[in-house]
């Protein structure tokens, strides 16, 4: 590996180990098949990342409002977020009201993902709150991947309910 890939690499390292043990535990925990697993996966993924927001709740909301577009217009919802963030991954991991937890889901990294994409095309250099305000990750195109991807396996997990 170059040394330019591992410095571009090295401040996503805590999601990336988030990440990893997100679908470990997924696997040693689901069923045989792939949608258990995404469902686990995203849960812990979700239980995961609220646990470095609630360290310091109110480092977050200082830095989700930068880029938020809900948070910067109802300032409470930056305090709510990592709760509900919580919430929804052990509703994930519980199998407990899964098409709420979906929708909600879906919704809330919809309004994150355009936050995240105004800021981008505005060309500010902000940290991503999604580790909380303990760990620095830079707001970048990892951020629309994250939201993205959970905003798609929502909506999969909505159309695979669904049918």
């Amino acid at each position: 590996m170059t040394n330019r890939f591992i410095e571009t690499v090295r401040p996503y390292k805590p999601l990336i180990i988030v990440i990893g043990l997100s679908v470990v535990l997924a696997a040693l925990t689901a069923e045989p098949f792939f949608m258990p697993q995404m469902i686990r996966a995203m849960g812990f993924f979700l239980v995961f990342l609220s646990l470095f927001k609630l360290f310091d709740i109110s480092g977050f909301k200082k830095g989700f409002r930068k880029y938020d577009i809900l948070a910067q217009k109802v300032p409470v919802y930056g305090t709510l977020y990592p709760f509900i963030e919580l919430v929804l991954g052990l509703m994930y991991i519980a199998y407990f009201e899964l098409m709420a937890a979906y929708w909600v889901t879906l919704v809330i990294m919809s309004v994150g993902l355009l936050g995240i994409i105004r800021s981008k095309r505005a060309g500010q250099t902000l940290k991503c709150a999604c580790m909380g305000n303990i760990l620095q990750v830079p707001l970048s195109t990892v951020s629309i991947i994250e939201n993205g991807s959970m905003i798609l396996m929502s909506a999969a997990m909505i159309l695979y309910h669904s049918l």
